[in-house]
Parts: C-alpha cells; sequence; structure tokens
C-alpha cells in the first residue's frame, strides 16, 4: 500500500509542476495590435481565449508586396516576470498542392505542381506550369498572350504587345497604322498613323504607308519630304521639287506647274519663263524690240547688242543715234562744223541737209568756189571786189573794192557828190554850218562838223537832198570824238532815227528805216542799212538829256545805193529778174510785190526755182521722191535727201531687196514666202510669215498665238500651259485630256489625263467622264466611289451607291462585293453567310465555320477562335481543349495530377483521376490515400507488425522504419516473435536459463512459466528464501504497476484538453509560415517523464517498493 501511495505521489507532483505558472493573457483584458490586417483576420483573435488553429479563428497580417516587415504587440496591461512565450500557429494549411477556402484548388497552375500560397496560391520561385502565364500568381497571361492557356499570341500590333487575356482585344489600342478591336485593320487609303487618325500628306499614288505617312510612290507634283506635306520650297516646282522655276519675277513660280505668278524676269517668256525672248525683242515680257545691232540680235535681257551698232546709233542698245555733231561706225566720226542742221550731220553717212555760208558738198566740208559765197555758195561775189581773194566766202563782203564802189560788198555808189548834193539842218550854232556834213571831210573835230542850236529846240534834223531819186542801201556817219570819252560824245545822239523821202516835208517816224533804241553807247562811226528808194535821207532827234534840248553834231554824211532799176552788184545791171523789171532791192536783190519776170522762180529774190522745180528757167520737176520736193535748182540734185525707199543724187533709185525705209537703212521683216517688204515702209505685201505680225512682219507672235499673221490661236492645251510653236501651233507635250500636234483635239472616248493614258472610271450608265480630270459628272456604277473619277472601287467597307454602305465588320480584311456587299474573301473567322453576318452554328467556330470546338467545359467554344472560355471539360488541355490531358494529368483544364499511384504505374483516368488499381500503399477511387494506420501493400490488406512505439509501418512495404518493438524480429516488418528462449531488440538476447522451459517474456525476458527451483525474480535471477512468505510479492507489484500506468495516462489527457495540441497527420502548410511549430514553448523544460512511466527499468521504483 505505501508503494502505492508512493507511486501516486510521484505522478501528481509531476503533473503539478507542468501547470506551475499562471497565464498572464486574460481574455477581455489584454490588448493586441498588428502591423496590418489580412480581410477580417483581426489581431483580437490572438487574444480571445479560442486555441483553434483553424485560419477562421487567428490574426492575419497582409502580405502585399509593399509590405516589408509583419508584427504583433501584445499589451499585458500590466509589468510582469515572464517564464515563457506560448502561441498557437495556424495549422488548417492545405495539403500539398491544394490552397484556398476548404483547399479546394489546386496549384497546378504552378510548375510542378508543388506548392503554392495557401491564400491566393501564389507559386514560388520555380514559376507557372505553362508558358505564357504571369509570375508570381500564374493566373494572367503575361504580356502578349492571351487564351485559357495563354499560348496564343496577342496581335502584333497591339499598343505595348497588351491584349484582353480571353478575346485578345488589344486593350491599350493598336500601334501606329492599324485599327479594329485586334488591331488587324491596316488603316483605310489615305490615313495613317495612331488611331489612324492623320491623313496622308499630297502621294503620287493617293494613299501613303499606314504605319508612317511616308509616300512610298512619291509625292504628287509640287510637294516634298517623306510625308509630302510640304510644298516645294520657292525656286522649286514639280515632281519631287527637282525642277528649278524658271527665270520668274521675284523667285515665285506655282510649286505644282512651275507657272510664274508674278510675271517673267526681263528676257524670258512663256507661262514658266523659260524660253528667252525671240531674237529682236528683249526685256520685260519681252516687249521691248533690239535697237540698231549689225547682226539684228541683241541681249534677250537687256537689250545690248551682241555685235556692234549699225552705222549712225550708239549706246549698248544702239537705240540712240549719234548725238549732234557725229555719224558713222560706232559714231566716232565728227560731222562738218559747217553743218547748219539742227541735228548738225547725218549720223549715218554724215551728210548735211544745209551747209553754213561759204561752205558746200555733202558733208559741207568745202569751201565755196572762188567768186561765190554764202548759203549754199548759191551767190555771186561782187565783181567790184579788188579780187577773189577780196571777197568773203562766207558773207560775201570784199575786204577792197575797185575804185569808186563802196560798202562792204563793193556793191553800192556814194550818192552824196560834193558839190553837188544840198544839206540842210533844222538849226545852227554859230558857224557850224549844214554843208560841212557833205564836204567829203570825215575829221571829227566840232570844228568840220554841224550843230544845232543848243536852246530852245524841241527837236534837231538834218537833211541831205542827193537831187534825184535813188535805190538807197545803206546810211553812214561821222559824229564828233571831240569831247572826251566816246560815252560823252555820242551820248546826247542816242534815240536817233534814219528816215527818208521824197519830198522835203519831215517824214513821220513811220518811214525811219532805223530808230537807235536811246539805252546803248554809240560808236562815233555808224552805219545803218535802210533800203529805200528815195531822193532825201534825214537824221532826226528829239531826244533831250538832263535837261538839255535835242542837238545833232555830225561831221560827214554818205548815202550808198544805185540809180533805181538797176542790180546791186554793179548798179548797172537792170533787175531784169523781177517783174517788168521795176524794182530790185540793191542789196538783197529781192523783187517788190510784182514778183519775178519768169514763171517757176521763188520770189522775193527771184534768183532760184519754187520748191520741186530746176533748171536755168526753172521748168524741170524735181523728183518726187526727193524729200520735201526740194533739189538744186540748176542740177536738180534731192539736196535734203530722199523720201523712204529711195536712194541716189536724185533719189530715183528703189532700195534694193530686203531693204526699206529712210536711206534704205531697214531691214525687211519676214514677209510671207521670204517676199521682199515694200521698200518704203517695210510693209509686207502678202503678210506675214507664219509666227510673226504687225505690218512690218518684225514681231513674233503674241504668247498664245501663232500662224500667219498670228491668226491663229494656240491651242491652249500645251503641258504647264507652255506657249506653243508661234509657227505652227505645235506643242512640245500635251496638257491632260489633250492629244494631237497641236494638242486641240480631246481624249478619245473612255480615256483621259496625261496623254491620254489613264482608263475612264466606272461613270453611272456608261457616259464617258470629263477628258481632263476623269470626273464623272453622271456620278458612279454602284461599287465605285470618289464622285469625280468614280475609279476607286469602294474602299475601307464599303459598298453600294456612292459606296454608301457599309461591308459587313465581319467581312475578311474588310472588304465586299462592290456592288451587293458580299463578303469577297469571305468571312473573318467565326462568321458566315454570305455578308458574314452570321455567327457559326453551335459547336462550330474558325475561317467558314469549319472546324469543330474542343471538348469545352459546358459544350461551347468561342466562335472565333474555338477557345473554350470556361475551360476544358475533364481530361481536356489547351485553349482549344482538343487535346487530352498528358500521362499522369486529369481533370478540367488537366490542372490536376494523378496520383501517381495507380497499379503497375497506369496513368490515371483523365477525366476523373481513377485508377483501375491501386499500387501496393494506396487506396480510394484515384489511389491518392494511403493505407489506413495499421494497414500496408496491396489493397492495403496487411497489418502492420510490432513496430516500435507502436508506431505505424510503411503503407507499401510494412517496414517499421524505428525498428521492432523488443520481442520482435525481423528488421522490415516486425511481423515475427522471437523465438523461444530468445527477447528483446531484434531477440538479441536469451532467456534466463534459470526460467522454467527455458522460455521467457519477447520483451524484457520475464521468464513466463516461472523460475526452477531455487530462484526468483522477473528473469529468475535471484535465489528464492523459501522459508521467508513475504519474498512473494509479485502480485502487488503487478497491480501498482497497473495503477500507476493508468493515472499517468489520464494526466496526460487532461494535459492535452488544457492547451496541446497535436498537428493532424499531414497537414503541413505549403507556405513559408509552415517551417514554425504548430506549439512552441520558449524556455521550458522538458518535463515529459511520464512517457516512460510504465515501461520497467533496473532502476524502476517498483523494485524500491519491494524493499519498503
Amino acid at each position: 500500500m505505501d508503494g502505492m501511495l508512493t507511486a501516486i505521489f510521484f505522478v501528481l507532483l509531476f503533473y503539478t509542476r507542468v501547470e506551475a505558472y499562471l497565464s498572464l493573457v486574460e481574455t477581455g483584458k489584454t490588448t493586441v495590435k498588428v502591423s496590418s490586417t489580412f480581410h477580417t483576420y483581426a489581431a483580437s483573435r490572438a487574444v480571445d481565449g479560442n486555441v483553434s488553429q483553424q485560419i477562421s479563428h487567428c490574426s492575419h497580417t497582409d502580405f502585399r508586396p509593399d509590405i516589408k516587415e509583419a508584427w504583433l504587440r501584445v499589451d499585458l496591461m500590466n509589468a510582469y516576470s515572464m517564464k515563457s512565450v506560448k502561441f498557437w500557429y495556424r495549422n488548417d494549411g492545405c495539403e500539398l498542392g491544394k490552397y484556398g477556402v476548404n483547399c479546394t484548388m489546386t496549384c497546378s497552375h504552378c510548375k510542378n505542381n508543388v506548392s503554392c500560397g495557401i491564400v491566393d496560391g501564389k507559386c514560388n520561385d520555380e514559376g507557372c506550369a505553362y508558358p505564357g502565364y504571369q509570375k508570381p500568381y500564374c493566373q494572367s497571361c503575361i504580356d502578349g498572350k492571351y487564351g485559357n492557356s495563354c499560348n496564343v499570341t496577342c496581335s502584333k500590333f497591339c499598343k505595348n504587345k497588351k491584349c484582353d487575356r480571353k478575346t485578345g482585344v488589344c486593350t491599350d489600342g493598336c500601334v501606329a497604322g492599324y485599327t479594329g478591336s485586334l488591331c488587324d485593320q491596316k488603316c483605310n487609303d489615305g490615313n495613317y498613323g495612331q488611331n489612324c487618325s492623320e491623313k496622308c500628306g499630297k502621294c503620287l499614288e493617293g494613299t501613303c504607308n499606314h504605319v508612317n505617312g511616308t509616300c512610298t510612290g512619291g509625292c504628287k507634283a509640287g510637294y516634298r519630304t517623306e510625308l509630302c506635306d510640304t510644298a516645294c520650297e520657292q525656286n522649286r516646282y514639280g515632281n519631287d521639287c527637282i525642277n528649278k522655276c524658271g527665270m520668274c519675277l521675284h523667285d515665285k513660280c506655282n510649286h505644282v506647274n512651275g507657272t510664274c505668278v508674278d510675271g517673267c524676269e526681263n528676257g524670258y517668256q512663256g507661262n514658266l519663263c523659260k524660253k528667252p525672248c525671240d531674237s529682236g525683242s528683249y526685256g520685260q515680257n519681252c516687249s521691248k524690240s533690239c535697237g540698231q545691232c549689225s547682226n539684228d540680235t541683241c541681249d534677250h535681257v537687256n537689250g545690248t547688242c551682241t555685235s556692234e551698232c549699225k552705222v549712225g546709233y550708239r549706246t549698248n542698245l544702239c537705240n540712240i543715234t549719234c548725238s549732234t555733231g557725229s555719224y558713222g561706225k560706232e559714231c566716232k566720226q565728227k560731222c562738218s562744223k559747217n553743218c547748219m542742221d539742227k541735228e548738225k550731220c547725218n549720223p549715218i553717212n554724215g551728210t548735211c541737209k544745209k551747209c553754213a555760208d561759204g561752205f558746200r558738198g555733202e558733208k559741207c566740208d568745202q569751201n565755196c568756189s572762188d567768186g561765190t559765197y554764202g548759203l549754199g555758195c548759191k551767190f555771186n561775189c561782187s565783181v567790184h571786189c579788188l579780187d577773189d581773194n577780196s571777197c568773203n566766202k562766207v558773207n560775201g563782203t570784199c575786204s577792197k573794192c575797185h575804185p569808186g564802189w563802196h560798202n562792204n560788198f563793193c556793191s553800192a555808189l556814194q550818192l552824196v557828190e560834193t558839190g553837188l548834193a544840198i544839206a540842210t539842218s533844222s538849226s545852227v550854232y554859230g558857224d557850224y554850218v549844214a554843208s560841212r556834213t557833205i564836204d567829203g571831210n570825215t575829221n571829227q573835230q566840232i570844228s568840220n562838223c554841224l550843230h544845232t542850236a543848243t536852246t530852245g529846240r524841241t527837236e534837231a534834223w538834218l537833211r541831205v537832198d542827193l537831187r534825184k531819186v535813188f535805190s538807197i542801201q545803206s546810211v553812214k556817219f561821222w559824229y564828233r570824238n571831240d569831247r572826251g570819252t566816246a560815252y560823252w560824245n555820242t551820248k546826247r545822239l542816242r534815240g536817233y532815227s534814219i528816215r527818208s523821202s521824197n519830198d522835203t516835208a519831215l517824214p513821220l517816224s513811220g518811214s525811219s528805216c532805223y530808230t537807235d533804241p536811246g539805252n546803248v553807247t554809240l560808236p562815233t562811226i555808224i552805219e545803218k542799212d535802210c533800203e529805200r528808194t528815195a531822193r532825201y535821207v534825214w537824221i532826226y532827234q528829239n531826244n533831250t538829256l538832263d535837261g538839255a534840248c535835242p542837238m545833232l553834231e555830225i561831221c560827214e554824211v554818205q548815202v550808198f545805193g544805185c540809180e533805181t532799176g538797176i542790180d546791186k552788184e554793179q548798179c548797172q545791171k537792170p533787175c531784169t529778174h523781177c517783174k517788168d523789171r521795176s524794182y530790185c532791192n540793191p542789196v538783197s536783190r529781192s523783187c517788190n510785190s510784182e514778183g519775178c519776170a519768169l514763171p517757176g522762180y521763188q520770189a522775193p529774190l527771184c534768183q532760184e526755182c519754187v520748191v520741186g522745180h530746176y533748171s536755168d528757167n526753172c521748168d524741170k520737176n524735181c523728183s518726187v521722191f526727193c524729200k520735201n520736193h526740194s533739189c538744186e535748182h540748176t542740177t536738180g540734185i534731192c539736196t535734203l535727201g530722199c523720201q523712204r525707199g529711195y536712194i541716189g543724187s536724185y533719189c530715183n533709185q528703189t532700195c534694193e531687196t530686203d531693204k526699206f525705209g529712210q536711206n534704205c537703212s531697214e531691214t525687211c521683216g519676214n514677209c510671207f514666202e521670204n517676199k521682199t517688204c515694200n521698200h518704203v515702209n517695210g510693209t509686207c505685201a502678202g503678210g506675214c510669215a507664219a509666227g510673226f505680225m504687225t505690218e512690218l512682219c518684225n514681231t513674233s507672235c503674241k504668247d498664245g498665238q501663232y500662224g500667219r499673221d498670228c491668226q491663229l490661236n494656240c491651242s491652249g492645251n500645251c503641258l504647264n500651259m507652255e506657249i506653243c510653236d508661234k509657227q505652227n501651233g505645235a506643242c512640245e507635250s500635251c496638257a491632260e485630256g489633250y492629244q494631237g500636234v497641236k494638242c486641240d483635239d480631246r481624249c478619245e472616248t473612255g480615256r483621259y489625263g496625261l496623254n491620254c493614258t489613264r482608263n475612264c472610271g466606272a461613270c453611272l450608265n456608261d457616259t464617258d467622264c470629263h477628258h481632263v480630270t476623269g470626273n464623272c459628272s453622271s456620278g458612279c456604277k454602284n461599287g465605285w466611289k470618289d464622285a469625280e473619277k468614280c475609279d476607286k472601287g469602294c474602299i475601307g467597307g464599303r459598298y453600294g451607291n456612292n459606296c454608301g454602305k457599309t461591308c459587313s465588320q465581319f467581312c475578311r480584311n474588310h472588304r465586299c462585293e462592290q456592288n451587293t456587299g458580299i463578303c469577297a474573301y469571305g468571312c473573318l473567322k467565326g462568321y458566315t453567310g454570305g455578308d458574314c453576318n452570321q455567327l457559326c452554328e453551335f459547336g462550330k467556330y474558325g475561317q467558314n465555320c469549319s472546324e469543330t470546338c474542343g471538348k469545352c467545359f459546358e459544350n461551347t467554344c468561342n466562335h472565333i477562335n474555338g477557345t473554350c472560355a470556361d475551360g476544358c471539360a475533364a481530361g481536356f488541355m489547351t485553349n482549344l481543349c482538343k487535346t487530352r490531358c498528358k500521362d499522369g494529368r486529369y481533370g478540367r483544364d488537366c490542372q490536376f495530377k494523378c496520383s501517381g499511384n495507380c497499379l503497375n504505374q497506369e496513368v490515371c483516368d483523365k477525366q476523373n483521376g481513377t485508377c483501375e488499381s491501386c499500387a501496393e500503399g494506396y487506396q480510394g477511387g484515384k489511389c491518392d490515400e494511403r493505407c489506413e494506420t495499421g494497414s500496408y501493400g496491396l489493397k492495403c490488406t496487411k497489418n502492420c507488425a510490432a513496430c516500435l512505439h507502436d508506431t505505424d509501418c510503411h503503407h507499401v512495404t510494412g517496414m517499421c522504419s524505428s525498428g521492432c518493438k523488443k520481442g520482435w524480429k525481423d528488421v522490415e516488418k516486425c511481423d515475427k516473435g522471437c523465438v523461444d528462449g530468445r527477447y528483446g531488440n531484434d531477440c538479441a538476447k536469451n532467456c534466463s536459463k534459470l526460467c522454467k522451459y527455458q522460455t521467457c517474456e519477447q520483451t524484457k525476458g520475464v521468464c513466463l512459466h516461472g523460475c526452477l527451483e531455487g530462484y526468483t525474480g522477473w528473469e529468475c535471477s535471484e535465489p528464492q528464501d523459501l522459508s521467508d512468505p513475504t519474498n512473494n510479492y509479485q502480485p502487488i507489484l503487478y497491480g501498482v504497476m497497473c495503477t500507476s500506468l493508468v493515472f499517468n495516462i489520464v494526466s496526460v489527457i487532461l494535459m492535452v484538453r488544457h492547451g496541446v495540441c497535436q498537428r493532424k497527420r499531414g497537414n503541413q502548410s505549403t507556405t513559408e509560415e509552415s517551417a514554425v511549430p504548430p506549439i512552441i514553448y520558449d524556455a521550458v523544460e522538458d518535463n515529459n517523464e511520464y512517457q516512460e512511466l510504465g515501461q520497467l527499468s533496473e532502476s524502476s521504483h517498483y523494485t524500491e517498493l519491494q524493499k519498503i
């Protein structure tokens, strides 16, 4: 009994020591905080007194990628001396390869199907099970992939290569140049770039690269850059802007066709201003004619002559006649200084129209011949000049006269004869009488002079009586000069006049042949012309000076002239040239109003023929071609030159061929058939040769005209508005819409454009298109667009009248028959029917709906690509679900891995994963369950043997990995007990020889049948004192041992219920936290001594009890 109490005390003491410390966490009082919270798994669950290790009873921190640490803080609300910390970690982790609520989801999406995050299925570093999925969750496709298995590549034209996982629709839109939900459509013609929102430039082919807008076929005329969106730079035009503008004013030309906007620079013509002026013209618009160039050609820009000037012209333009005083080639020759023309001389040949007095010859370079003088040397010197050398050839004056002849021309006699003439004065001062003025003494001392009264007079006069009527030529008198300065001598003479009369009455002032103006200083010897026919000569003065009365102080008077009716040259020759020989001026020989004696002479001189006549009797007519009809009055030579068109001294020769005009100096123009022009005015009687106009045919046709006399108009259809040939109207090339040499023929029916090489489009009712533009004025046939030309079938998914209808969006290439709308290239995948507006029938998909859906879950697939939106039916995989699971996989989308435990390594059923039979150690339909505890082998029909510590044996082999219990052998299975006479581990010990029958208990070696006589103890190793009855305690010992063992078992059960939880077999967490044991004791001693209770050993307590 005492031994039993001792055992019971020992067990109670053991339990008390285990429960000696208090729990400091009190539900409802202790508070707790965490660094973060995942969903509803709040921190308070860690101190609610519930030690269940299911996640629903636990705190859980968040696991976002940005979280770098996690912590849980418990506030005990007071300071304590703590021995240890104990916490329960969640142990509801799914079995290997599963995750999620109730662990119903498999980690089949992870590589090798090993493990994944039990909450979110996050895969480890090994990545995803299938290529194309996005790590770490492997639930969505990586960029660029889509489909159930992420094995379909997104359109390469998706922007950022992203598309919807299921449909393949480009989520970020399309790259430049593409459109459509799948970005599989190129931009329509005329558009390019992002969203096809950019308009093509001026591309030659009307369309550009759909991606970057470049014009692969080049630009239309007038545009440049890769995009053809920029007009040619200034001074360039045409295709690729390679053409340089012509000589355009301000360097401005149309960038398309090169026509000059502001006209041409000097020297160029035509719309492009590339053609130099025609020969003979220059300057702005070629409107100026070249000057008198020797080769009739000048620089087309500035008009300068490329050769020398024609004779008589100068300057670099040869457009100005020689300046006054020069003539001839380059105007280097000087006109004779004796020319009296306004122009001095003819600029071409130097001839003079009129010579200065005293000179003769065509160029007035010869002196008058001896005996002649004056204008044209027409006058004869006075025969009374002493000799020929005495006659001035300019004015005919004689330096010396024959005796008896007076004045400059020796043409007059002195009519005052001393002793015959009578002199009378108005008054006399002293003895200074009038007779002194005619005494032949020219001394100018007052003593030899007349002096009239100095006072009381209002006038003074001197009258000389010639005693009969004479033809008076001039009057000469000498004034006194003995009173100092010449001014004083003649001052009182100012204002005088010379008069004549035929009687003694004082003539009126109107008869004066000369009157002094009275404001000039007079010489003391004065001679004045006084052509009168008279007897009396008067010198009259009525002028006063400083209040003095008029007076005369004259020393001598001479009067020159001839008898009346006598020629002045000799004063002996009658005036026979005057009518009735009645009178002629003694000096000029001019006749009076009666005119000339002979017809044909020119009054009043009657010395020369009237204009148009010549010969001695002026009875011959000058040539009608003499200029001004004037000729030399004796020879008939045309003195002023010829009229236009004639040459020669007598102007009786017409210009030679190809010449006309004044002096025949001008060249004929371009007369029809090269005929010569009119020699007078240069006109072409038969009209102009082709290409020329005006009467002279020396002007090229204006731009736009051609032919004879430029009477025809160019067609106006030359390419680039060039002018046609001015002779025949031909064009180098024709503008769009025209053909023929002259481009005056429209394109034939059905053709249009440049060189008529383009075919008309589909005009409504087959009408013809416009020959230039190709436009269809009546509209287009069905299926054609571009109201202008109808040359483009509907594009961009259009059809019908004026392309007003839209092709079905499901037509392949988005093209349909432009008339009916029937899809021209068939349907897009997934559609059928003529207009492709019908979906594939159930169970069909793809091109022409010709493909059959795979094994989709719920038997439906995408009508376009056959993908199964909800995955595959059990036993199939890939996005089309047409591929059976690989060996070793099964279920929907083959997401499950076979257990691998089918008999003979047979593959499991690919739909449900079942095996026909299980390999050894496994059971269940899928052979995914190990044999129940205590069984193993094929169909789990074998029982485990005596494994050490009652551990389970291996479910396949039955082997005891921990060894066998004592008394059992066969290390692999422990299914064989020790043979008689053996016991202990591996039956290595022999039973005591003192055991009866030499047999013993196989674990401890206790003799089963007792001891041989004389021995006692478990192993019969102790001699027995048969005389002491107390030695037999064996029954009592067995009872104590059993009681102790039961007590210890109950204590252990109570401890488990108090808080020690044991993890379920096989339920290990697949996350990183699984490395932490579910129950943790910090600084807790090993108190598991109860595990050894009940096991007998040499130091066992029951041996001590026997000694009590």
